[in-house]
């Protein structure tokens, strides 16, 4: 058994190996190293601590406010980027789909039109 993985608290680049699709579950927040940063969690996968880049994708796809991120559909992907100055690889989120919007008055009374 190999346990180098038993422990891991968050989702790291080579713990995607091909492309995953889910739902945010949550998004929630947890400072490490003395800086506040924004958690998602996606369906199936371990939590994402995300990154300015990651973050700026959500935002510009879903507005600023996370609990609005709720139920949305997400794809995470290793991809190749430089990190300090030397290539790494690194998590990306590709943010996708609308949270269904709640039913109108007119819908819920059974109105054709």
């Amino acid at each position: 058994m190999n346990v180098s993985g038993m422990g891991q608290a968050w989702l790291k680049a080579e713990d995607v190996k091909k492309p995953v699709a889910g739902k945010v579950e949550r998004v929630t927040s947890v400072v490490l190293d003395g800086e506040t940063r924004v958690v998602m969690h996606i369906s199936g996968l371990l939590p994402l601590v995300l990154n300015t880049t990651n973050l700026r994708t959500a935002k510009d796809a879903w507005g600023p406010e996370t609990d609005d991120w709720e139920g949305r559909a997400v794809k995470v992907a290793s991809v190749p980027c430089t990190y300090m100055g030397r290539p790494a690889m690194g998590v990306r989120v590709t943010c996708s789909g609308k949270k269904p919007a709640a039913p109108s008055a007119a819908e819920e009374e059974g109105t054709p039109f």
